[in-house]
């Protein structure tokens, strides 16, 4: 069966089952074989966008430039060519077109699909590797948490399981590479570059058997920076090019898990939180005997072992917030690593609450469902700078606005300019140019019984009203 009659079948189905027993009568080794692996596997970066494939779309083909004939010739020179420059896309381009004139449009589209690596198939690596669990794809994911939710943690506790709280890391995720064990890569499965003398001290405290979970954060060896200074430091090192040993720049690997390899088999649940502890637990002395520089075990900061305890966690997260942490991550004794978003993991934040002017609006991006419609507001954002100037600032509102929402807003984007929005975000910091951003700002409701804007800092457990946001 060729390639786009298995696109077809796969996104005329839902069910999980359907599209692996769809993907587990391909002939392994053909060329829809070759394709899909190439569309799942993380490792394999093109650097091609849709923008900027738009910019030559409309060129028609051109026998004198270079295109490939077929699937295969395309991958392979995308594994060679991953920069994204003009003659790249030029190659792309052309090599669409020629298979536009000869089988039809929809054969274009899939190229751009494939080298974008963007064709929705509803299903992904996991369901490729479990129809051929023998030559899986690299597929990467990590254990991510959820917001503090403490119906939940009574219920744990209730249940006889123990909360272990952490202090939360606000730097690059880096976990050591699950299949190969000689990079450390991020949450996205990018292999973050420079990081060999981390790594090999990694390699001398943990064997291949062990995947080390953590965050590359900057060394702040004051004790006297903000986790938003620390969070920019690091940044600013893990995404220059020019440092090519970031161990030596001041970064460090902060250990907050270590799976066994085998937990990020989603059909296998794996050793208890506790169990993996008692072994993080054990290292803290070898990273001692072994004079390491770079590698730190994340320690616990208290348990919550009754309802008493958990009533306490607002006090005890304040006191971190003052100290000027970020906040703290929680685990129960019995979880498993597992890998995805959920609740396995709950991390509590200091919150900002705001209510706001909308001052414009934003359309989407291209290929996303809300193209040509509205996606976002941006609102007006005052400030007292240091020398008690007051001004105004404009900020994107990414997240929270429901698909319903967005809908009803459509109808008339304009008349919601003036408005007030009520948003929720972690932080307000200043950038390098001068403006401001919010750190995860989430739209909450629109405020149709004001028209005047307030600004509240608050934690879980207090709530101090300020009108203009003060910098330090």
């Amino acid at each position: 069966m060729n390639l786009i009659d298995i696109v077809k079948q796969l996104q005329s189905t839902s069910s999980k089952n359907e599209k692996e027993l769809i993907l587990s009568k391909i002939e392994m080794g053909s060329i829809t074989d070759l394709v899909l692996r190439f569309l799942f596997d993380d490792n394999i970066v093109t650097g091609i966008k849709r923008s900027k494939l738009n910019k030559y779309i409309n060129t028609p083909f051109n026998n004198d430039e270079p295109y490939g004939g077929g699937y295969l010739d395309l991958i392979d020179y995308l594994v060679e060519h991953k920069t994204g420059k003009e003659v790249d896309i030029r190659y792309i381009v052309n090599s669409a077109k020629l298979a536009c004139n000869t089988f039809g449009k929809e054969f274009e589209e899939l190229i751009y699909s494939i080298v974008c690596k963007d064709l929705k198939l509803g299903c992904g690596a996991s369901t490729y590797n479990k129809a051929f669990p023998n030559n899986p794809v690299f597929n990467y994911d990590v254990m991510a948490g959820k917001s503090w939710d403490e119906e939940r943690a009574a219920k744990l506790i209730k249940s006889g399981q123990v909360l272990f709280m952490s202090e939360k890391i606000d730097g690059c995720r880096g976990t050591r590479d699950p299949y190969k064990a000689d990079n450390i890569v991020s949450r996205n499965g990018k292999v973050w570059k420079g990081t060999h003398s981390i790594l090999d001290e990694l390699n001398r405290l943990v064997g291949a058997d062990r995947v080390p979970d953590g965050e590359l954060v900057y060394n702040d060896k004051t004790g006297n920076m903000t986790s938003q200074q620390i969070r920019s430091m690091t940044t600013s090192i893990m995404n220059d090019k020019n440092i090519l040993d970031k161990g030596q720049a001041g970064i460090i690997y902060k250990i907050f898990d270590i799976p066994l390899k085998s937990d990020f088999n989603d059909e296998n649940e794996g050793e208890s939180y506790i169990d993996r502890r008692h072994f993080m637990e054990s290292l803290v002395g070898k990273v001692e005997d072994l004079e390491l520089k770079y590698i730190q075990i994340i320690p616990i900061e208290f348990t919550v072992q009754t309802i008493a305890d958990l009533e306490d966690v607002p006090k005890k997260l304040k006191y971190i917030i003052n100290s000027g942490r970020e906040g703290l991550m929680c685990i129960s004794s019995h979880q498993p690593y597992k890998t995805g978003k959920g609740y396995q993991m709950m991390k509590l934040k200091n919150i900002l609450s705001a209510d706001l002017k909308i001052i414009s609006w934003n359309y989407g991006k291209e290929k996303t469902k809300w193209e040509g419609k509205f996606a976002s507001f941006n609102v007006e954002f005052p400030y007292v700078d240091s020398k008690g100037n007051v001004g105004t600032y404009e900020v994107s509102v990414g997240t929270g606005y429901s698909d319903e929402f967005r809908d009803e807003v459509n109808k008339d984007p304009d008349s919601y300019v003036g408005k007030i929005i009520e948003i929720l975000l972690t932080e307000i910091s200043k950038n390098k140019q001068g403006g401001y951003s919010f750190s995860y700002a989430r739209m909450v409701e629109i405020r149709d019984d004001k028209n005047t804007i307030d600004l509240e800092k608050h934690s879980l457990v207090d709530i101090e009203s300020e009108l203009y946001f003060k910098e330090d």
